[in-house]
């Protein structure tokens, strides 16, 4: 690993990663769906591509040869192109990727390997099955392991067309996260989050931290992502999404990059050095504890089709910012909002004053 090579983000959403990687002292150039205003501050060189459910291997491709103009550059890949995984193989010779290989990253991110995987190391899943299923339909989900923030989660009744996905069964419990460090061998835990969904969708709202677990509880969750990392010989900062009742949990998927929750962290400066030298073995023994106070991350999504107004004044809690005229389509996201107060019940309470001074700086697009 060069440490005085630039890093190129390819994400769907490539803000946070930017700025930790900034923190860190690398120069950034990002491609993402986005390129808000906060990445622009921070990112050397920036491009917007396509969305990801269009991005072909050329727009992949031209994206990376747009940015790094021939220069020798550090790859490192964020949320949502799991598509485009095979691609790694065939990356110029001035690309130097870092992250886990296409074999690991298939293993974590194909039902169809993943699930058998599970069964070999005797973890628990909801059941799954890939033929639409004859009876009970309301009590399956129909799911996508290429999808990200329960986007492609839906309900197995309202399925028309399926295509890489399978059906899985629901099941009750609290949904969850373990944000965690692998280096091919071991694991280190950075922190347990509670996700909740957008109200009657399987779209992520928000993660809050911390989450109080059994120890009976993290035990095991800490034997599941060990046993995972050593099968899989799985690298750098992950996340496992699980969903627990009664100190029992079970699986859901493991996402093997940057997630979401990683920016509930007290550790930012050091996230992302972590992340790289994870990918090359190397973890950290202890870090400090996530403080005791509650920190809570909310994704804003447009009510209507908006418009952000010229002069925008977004809170000091808001980021992956819009430009001033940008156009949001309803549902589409605004922003992310993060706060940190003495409880969970206090981050709600601020969250709906966040929430009014962010629908300011919109208009309704008629």
């Amino acid at each position: 690993m060069q440490r005085q090579l630039p890093i190129l983000i390819f994400a769907q959403s490539a803000r946070f990663m930017a700025e930790s990687a900034t923190l860190a002292g690398y120069s950034v150039w990002v491609a993402d769906c986005f390129c808000d205003s906060d990445t622009v501050a921070v990112a050397q060189r920036h491009l917007t591509i396509p969305s990801l459910s269009t991005l072909t291997a050329t727009d992949f491709f031209a994206a990376i040869e747009t940015l790094s103009r021939g220069e020798p550059c550090q790859l490192v890949i964020g949320t949502g192109i799991e598509q485009l995984y095979p691609l790694i193989e065939l990356l110029p010779a001035n690309i130097l990727y870092l992250g886990n290989t296409v074999q690991t990253l298939s293993l974590l991110r194909q039902a169809k390997s993943f699930f058998p995987l599970l069964d070999s190391l005797k973890l628990a899943y909801p059941s799954i099955q890939f033929q639409r299923p004859v009876r009970n339909h309301a009590t399956w989900l129909y799911k996508d392991l290429s999808g990200y923030g329960g986007q492609s989660i839906q309900s197995a009744l309202t399925v028309s067309e399926t295509t890489n996905g399978y059906y899985q069964a629901f099941i009750s419990g609290q949904s969850a996260s373990v944000l965690f460090l692998a280096n091919g061998e071991h694991t280190h835990v950075l922190g347990y989050n509670r996700l909740v969904n957008v109200k009657n969708q399987f779209r992520l709202a928000e993660i809050r931290t911390p989450l109080d677990l059994s120890n009976q509880l993290e035990q095991q969750l800490q034997k599941a992502i060990n046993s995972i990392t050593q099968a899989t010989k799985l690298k750098g900062l992950c996340s496992l999404d699980f969903i627990f009742a009664d100190n029992a949990f079970s699986i859901l998927e493991i996402n093997p990059r940057f997630s979401a929750s990683a920016e509930l962290t007290t550790h930012h400066a050091q996230l992302f050095q972590w992340h790289l030298n994870a990918l090359n073995g190397e973890i950290p023994t202890n870090t400090t504890n996530l403080p005791h106070s509650a920190r809570l991350l909310a994704f804003f999504y447009a009510e209507q089709n908006s418009v952000v107004i010229d002069h925008p004044v977004w809170p000091e809690s808001c980021h992956d910012l819009p430009a001033a005229g940008s156009y949001i389509q309803q549902g589409s996201p605004v922003c992310t909002i993060i706060i940190e107060a003495e409880t969970h019940a206090d981050c709600q309470q601020a969250l709906q004053k966040q929430h009014l001074l962010v629908q300011q700086n919109l208009c309704i697009d008629s």
